[in-house]
């Protein structure tokens, strides 16, 4: 009788500790794709920086053309 109850409990352990290394490797998977999200979001960060930099530049140029041609 006691034979049985040890072999439940080790399959239950045997099953619990299966279950947290899919756990732990869901996890793992979570953390990379996370860390892969925050690049991308900081590579689209810098892209919509330089964006809007290049479009300043452009009015500011625009500016100057415009005021250059009022010039005597």
């Amino acid at each position: 009788m006691h034979i049985k109850k040890f072999t439940l409990l080790a399959d239950n352990t045997d099953t619990g500790v299966k279950k947290q290394q899919d756990v732990n490797a869901r996890i793992q998977q979570i953390e990379e794709q996370s860390k892969m999200l925050h690049d991308a979001n900081i590579a689209i960060d810098n892209i919509a920086s330089q964006t809007n930099l290049l479009a300043m530049n452009a009015a500011i140029e625009e500016i100057n053309s415009q005021i250059s041609m009022f010039k005597v």
